[in-house]
C-alpha cells in the first residue's frame, strides 16, 4: 500500500495512517453517526486513528459497547478492542468512586437544608445515559444559592475539602473549586452557570424550573430538559467548542431521553434570552449535518442568523473536531484581557496563582507541615512558569498565532 493512502484494512492486515488529521477526525464522526443513528461504516476504517481521536475527545468509553457488538470482521483488531474495553472499565471504576464521594457531599448538604442542582457529568451519567460508565467525568459540579456558600464551605471543610482560591469573588467567578488531596475528585460549587460580563441568564428561572431527581442515591434537583440543552450549548461555547464532540453526544442523549416532552419553542425563546441563539444555531446545525441529530427544522430556521457567512460554519466544524490544549490556556488570557479595570485583573491573577494553603500543601508538599508553605508557593510559581512561559512570551511579543486565537475567542463572544 502506497505511503499516504487513507485505506485501512481489517484485522490481521497492515494499517496505515490517514492522509490528514481531517480524515482521522472524519473517521471518528462516521463511527459516532453509525453508533447513534445506525448508519453504515465506511468500507475501510483506520481504527488506530479512531482510537486516538476518541481518547482525545474523551469518547472511548461511549464507543466501546457499540464496537463490541459489531460483526467480527468489522471490529477493531483484538489488541485494540481490548484497549477500548479497558477504557470502559476504567470509566466505570471512576464513576463508582466519584458517585460515592458525591453522595457524601449531597447527603451533608441535604441534612443542612442546602438546595442543590446537580450539573453536567453526574446528572447526565445517571439520568440520561443507559450506562453511567459511557459518560466519563473527573469532577463534581453542583449549583447552590449564593447565600449558602459560607455554610457549604464549612460542610466541605468538615469533609476534608478545601477551596482552591484564597478569596471567592462572585463578581468575577461563577464557582468555587474544592479539593481534598491527591486522588479526590475536584468539586466545583457554582452559584451561577455563567461568569461572563454580559451574563443574561436569570438564575432564579433555573431554580424555578428545576426538577427533583435522585443522583448518587440522594434526592436533589436537576435542570429541566430545555435548560439542560441550553446549558450544554452554553458550556460548549464557553470552551470554544474544545472537547465538544462529547457535548454533541450529551445533547443527542438528552434529546433521545426527553424528546417527547422537550419544548423546542422554549429552547428557541430562552436561547435568545440567554444571548446564545447564534451559538446554539451553529451547534444544532453541525449536529444535524454530521450526526443527524433530531433537531427540528423549524428550530434551526428560527435560530438561523441573517448574517451567517459560510466561513463561520466552516470554522465551527473545524473547532468541534480539533482539540487544542493551547486554547484552554489562552481562554484564561482572553478573560483576563477582557476584565474591566486593574482591580479585576489583579483579583483574577491572584486567585489563579495563590491557591489556598491546604491545596498548596496537598499538591506540592503532601508530607510537610505549614512551615513549608513559603516553599510550596515557590514551587507553585515555578510550576506555572515552567508550563506557560512560552505562551506568555509569545503573547507579550505579539505572536500572531496566539493573537489569532485570542481574537477568535473575542469574536466568538461578539457572535
Amino acid at each position: 500500500m502506497s505511503p499516504g493512502s487513507d485505506k485501512t484494512v481489517c484485522r490481521g492486515q497492515e494499517q496505515t495512517a490517514p492522509t490528514s488529521p481531517e480524515a482521522s477526525q472524519n473517521a471518528l464522526l462516521h463511527c459516532l453517526a453509525a453508533m447513534l443513528r445506525g448508519t453504515g461504516l465506511p468500507a475501510a476504517v483506520d481504527w488506530n486513528a479512531v482510537w486516538r481521536d476518541a481518547c482525545t475527545h474523551r469518547l472511548a468509553p461511549l464507543l466501546h459497547p457499540w464496537l463490541s457488538r459489531l460483526e467480527e470482521n468489522r471490529r477493531p483488531p483484538p489488541p485494540l478492542l481490548a484497549r477500548w474495553r479497558s477504557a470502559h472499565l476504567a470509566s466505570a471504576a471512576g464513576y463508582l468512586s466519584l458517585a460515592h464521594k458525591a453522595a457524601a457531599i449531597l447527603t451533608a448538604f441535604r441534612e443542612a437544608d442546602i438546595p442543590v442542582v446537580v450539573l453536567k457529568g453526574l446528572h447526565l451519567a445517571e439520568t440520561v445515559y443507559a450506562d453511567p460508565a459511557q459518560r466519563p467525568m473527573c469532577d463534581i459540579d453542583l449549583l447552590i444559592p449564593l447565600e449558602q456558600f459560607p455554610l457549604a464551605t464549612a460542610i466541605l471543610a468538615r469533609l476534608k475539602y478545601q477551596p482552591t482560591t484564597l478569596n471567592f469573588s462572585p463578581a468575577h467567578y461563577k464557582e468555587l473549586g474544592f479539593r481534598a488531596g491527591p486522588g479526590a475528585p475536584y468539586v466545583e460549587v457554582h452559584w451561577h452557570i455563567s461568569g461572563t460580563s454580559q451574563n443574561r441568564i436569570r438564575i432564579e428561572g433555573l431554580w424555578e424550573r428545576s426538577r427533583p431527581a435522585r443522583v448518587a442515591g440522594v434526592e436533589c434537583l436537576v435542570l429541566c430538559p430545555e435548560d439542560l440543552v441550553l446549558h450544554l450549548c452554553h458550556h460548549a461555547l464557553a470552551d470554544q467548542f474544545n472537547h465538544s464532540l462529547r457535548v454533541l453526544c450529551d445533547l443527542d442523549r438528552v434529546i433521545n431521553r426527553h424528546g417527547s416532552v422537550l419544548d423546542w419553542d422554549q429552547v428557541v425563546c430562552r436561547s435568545r434570552e440567554w444571548g446564545i441563539d447564534r451559538g446554539a444555531f451553529l451547534i444544532f446545525q453541525f449536529a444535524r449535518s454530521t450526526l443527524q441529530m433530531a433537531v427540528p427544522d423549524g428550530v434551526i430556521e428560527a435560530l438561523r442568523p441573517p448574517d451567517c457567512p459560510a466561513e463561520i460554519l466552516r470554522a465551527t466544524e473545524e473547532a468541534f473536531v480539533r482539540v487544542d490544549s493551547a486554547r484552554e490556556f489562552t481562554s484564561a488570557l482572553a478573560n483576563f484581557d477582557q476584565a474591566h479595570g486593574l482591580g479585576a485583573r489583579i483579583v483574577m491573577a491572584w486567585q489563579r496563582i495563590f491557591l489556598t494553603r491546604a491545596v498548596i500543601l496537598s499538591q506540592y508538599l503532601p508530607s510537610h507541615g505549614r512551615w513549608a508553605l513559603p516553599l510550596g508557593y515557590g514551587l507553585r510559581l515555578a510550576d506555572l512558569w515552567r508550563r506557560h512561559w512560552r505562551k506568555l512570551w509569545r503573547m507579550s511579543v505579539g505572536n500572531p498565532e496566539q493573537r489569532a486565537i485570542l481574537e477568535k475567542i473575542q469574536e466568538r463572544d461578539r457572535l
